[in-house]
């Protein structure tokens, strides 16, 4: 039997501004606070919903808010 894969193509649903608030945001945490907003969390957890934020499939933003 033949297995076929369907390669996926993901469109980014953010914009560029979204998007350096984003790493702004993180490297704020990392870089200068030296702690993490999320403790309970793990690092692929927070890789899975910032990729499920930038292509759009959960509408909330990985800071909680883009304001």
């Amino acid at each position: 039997m033949i297995e076929y894969r369907i390669k996926k193509v993901y469109e980014i649903q953010r914009t560029d501004e979204e998007i350096e608030y984003i790493e702004a945001w993180a490297n704020k945490a990392s870089l200068e606070d030296k702690q993490t907003y999320f403790p309970g969390m793990t690092y692929e957890d927070g890789v899975r919903q910032t990729l499920d934020w930038l292509f759009g499939i959960n509408e909330d933003s990985p800071s909680g808010n883009l304001n």
